[in-house]
């Protein structure tokens, strides 16, 4: 069994620079309200950075959040 690593950030800035710091992560939780960066902003960039990587298998970003509206709703699975 491999050892688990688990990274914490405190804002949506943060966030991106510990998911370049980390070669491969498998599973990302991402706060959709983070201060300086919000959870949607700072997914999109990730999936840049695994995008000008070349990475065949992209992480699984799980957004965790309060927003219950149907407009976040949406907007979290389509963007």
């Amino acid at each position: 069994m491999q050892p688990i690593e688990v990274l914490e950030a405190e804002d949506g800035h943060a966030a991106v620079e510990r998911f370049k710091e980390f070669t491969s992560p498998v599973i990302v939780l991402l706060d959709i309200n983070m201060p300086k960066m919000d959870g949607y902003q700072a997914c999109m960039e990730m999936r840049a950075i695994e995008k000008a990587a070349g990475r065949k298998h992209p992480s699984q970003i799980i957004a965790v959040t309060a927003l219950s509206g149907e407009g976040e709703r949406h907007r979290g699975l389509v963007e």
